[in-house]
């Protein structure tokens, strides 16, 4: 049985949680599926995430993304064909600072971009953990997530 997306309240707008600096750690054990080719799981998400005002952290095609208030192209993805099995434990971390964006897994800083400037525009989507918003697909991350926390601030190296 595949875990149940927990809706936290709606109060929480990309304005309210300063999308310019912004730190996502969450604990994730994925699943086989999870890393399949072809997967699409977020593991925190809010807004649909094939819009501009969203945050996505997740997984999509074996690659682990990380946005906010982008496209889903831009931020970070980081390819997880040999760094990740399933039913592991994992912390990654997300997270963003102005233009940068920088993606941890294990306390192991694993790749940072810059990218152009970004309307941070808000939305009144929920934040969900454990899928996305959209009206056909529900995104639902089939794996166990744990210890999820939304900083608004950037941490810096050797917090992660």
């Amino acid at each position: 049985m595949a875990p149940q997306a927990r809706t936290m309240s709606p109060w929480l707008t990309m304005r309210n949680c300063t999308p310019k600096r912004i730190t996502i750690p969450v604990r994730i054990k994925p699943a086989a599926s999870t890393l399949a080719a072809g997967a699409d799981q977020a593991v925190i998400s809010k807004g649909n995430p094939f819009q501009t005002d969203q945050l996505y952290l997740g997984f999509v095609n074996r690659e682990l993304r990380f946005n906010v208030g982008g496209n889903p192209q831009s931020g970070i993805t980081y390819d997880l064909a040999s760094s990740m099995t399933a039913d592991t434990w994992y912390h990654q971390v997300g997270v963003r600072e102005g233009n940068r964006y920088t993606l941890y897994i294990d306390g192991m800083q694993k790749d940072t971009v810059e990218i152009p400037d970004i309307p941070a525009d808000g939305n009144m989507w929920d934040l969900l953990i454990g899928c996305y918003q959209t009206v056909n697909e529900p995104g639902l991350f089939e794996g166990c997530n744990g210890d999820v926390r939304i900083y608004q601030q950037a941490i810096r190296p050797g917090q992660a």
